[in-house]
């Protein structure tokens, strides 16, 4: 949830110190602890998340591709808005 991800937020802020001479390298790319706060805050690396992700926005797209896109009232009439 949310406070997953505020943790591994948090989690990066100073991950990479005692193992970069920066967040960055020269090259621009984060330095690879980051790895670690990964594991630490989920549970599971990136490299066992990521790829079962990218197969869920895979499916997602391929099931939202025959969807029509309701919009205003038609869309109201599904999911109406809370008033008081």
């Amino acid at each position: 949830g949310n406070q997953k991800i505020q943790d591994f937020y948090l989690g990066l802020r100073d991950s990479w110190k005692g193992f970069c001479n920066g967040p960055v390298d020269e090259g621009n790319f984060p330095c690879p602890s980051w790895k670690i706060a990964f594991k630490k805050v989920f549970e599971v690396t990136p490299d066992e998340v990521y790829p079962k992700f990218g197969q869920y926005i895979f499916d997602e797209i391929k099931w939202a591709s025959g969807k029509s896109i309701l919009y205003n009232l038609t869309a109201l009439r599904i999911a109406p808005i809370p008033t008081s």
